[in-house]
């Protein structure tokens, strides 16, 4: 995993998720699919932004469940 994505990782604890139950696939220049590593149809859409060098979550939202 490269930092900024570890980065992103990380930050999902912002919004009430544990990371290690979560796993991150890119799907566009700044978006990404947050999917359960459970069950793969348990996921959310997030948006990033960049701030510096450094990319935030700008909104994530429940995709499906």
């Amino acid at each position: 995993m490269n930092k900024n994505l570890i980065l992103l990782h990380s930050d999902l604890k912002k919004f009430g998720l544990n990371p290690l139950d979560w796993k991150l696939k890119k799907m566009k220049k700044r978006h990404y699919k947050i999917a359960n590593i459970n069950d793969n149809n348990f996921y959310f859409l997030g948006e990033i932004q960049q701030s510096g060098l450094v990319p935030q979550w700008a909104k994530i939202q429940l995709a499906s469940f």
